[in-house]
């Protein structure tokens, strides 16, 4: 599921801790086996690795995703060390499984496209991902804190933050006027219809748009909205569960009454704050 272009603004979520498992202890000694397809002879024979849009390996073959891997901070094969050599930024960051299937901004922007994460660490602890739902994480950003600088910015700030792609947005939007409605027999009613969008930001056009978990939600109200995501938290396209490091924003839209009315969700204390940035 991919939008043709990018969503017009940014949103962020909050996530249950269900993506994750504990971690073995740092060590670079017991390393997988790796697979032929992942031997340096091999690389040789299909592919040019010094070409850095393509992948190694597919998902599922990377070392990181074998049994028994133990997480080093030195590449363990030649998978690992295509992405220490060509994309520093993630390795330092503790990504060890990526898809060039989906690929995502830098921080340096439409020059700066870099694969996205498919496992990752952070001070010990491994977080997963999917081909459908990559992990939202940026290199240096704990995945248990939500970083608040898209919605800063969003609730009045100036400064526009640059660690918006490569993360999940949510938008809650009333999109059609409340009078416009039709109920189930066809006839015009006044309840709004408040419908969910997730959008993994990646690559320039090549967003990734899902339903929340999979399945089209809407709600009736702001409020039930807001206490859907308490008892439930955020979930990705393929019903991943996300991390509250993974989210930029919470984007609530009603656009039933004369004007659109927008809030920003904030996932700690989960009140609504007016829509207001500077530019």
């Amino acid at each position: 599921m991919r939008a043709g272009a990018c969503v017009a603004v940014v949103v962020g979520l909050l996530a249950m801790a269900g993506c994750t498992s504990a971690a073995s202890t740092p060590s670079a000694s017991s390393s997988p086996a790796l697979s032929p397809s992942v031997t340096a002879a091999a690389f040789g024979e299909h592919l040019d690795i010094s070409d850095p849009a393509v992948a190694p390996v597919a998902d599922g073959e990377w070392p990181a995703q074998q049994d028994g891997y133990e997480f080093s901070t030195e590449p363990q094969g030649a998978a690992e060390q295509w992405i220490a050599n060509h994309y520093p930024e993630l390795w330092a960051g503790g990504a060890r499984a990526v898809t060039t299937d989906v690929m995502r901004l830098g921080l340096g922007g439409n020059s700066d496209i870099i694969p996205s994460a498919l496992v990752q660490y952070y001070d010990g602890k491994r977080y997963e991902g999917t081909l459908e739902s990559p992990l939202g994480l940026r290199g240096g950003l704990n995945p248990e804190s939500y970083n608040r600088d898209i919605f800063n910015w969003a609730t009045g700030g100036d400064e526009v933050p640059r660690t918006s792609p490569g993360r999940y947005a949510i938008t809650v939007e009333n999109t059609v006027s409340a009078s416009a409605n039709l109920n189930q027999k066809g006839n015009k009613s006044t309840t709004p219809v408040f419908r969910v969008k997730v959008t993994y930001r990646s690559a320039v056009g090549d967003d990734i748009l899902s339903d929340w978990g999979g399945e089209p939600t809407s709600f009736n109200s702001l409020e039930q909205a807001v206490d859907f995501f308490k008892e439930n938290g955020f979930r990705a396209g393929d019903g991943r569960q996300l991390n509250i490091g993974e989210l930029t924003m919470i984007l609530i839209a009603d656009a039933g009454g004369q004007r659109t009315e927008s809030h920003v969700l904030d996932p700690e204390t989960w009140e609504l704050v007016d829509y207001a940035p500077q530019h």
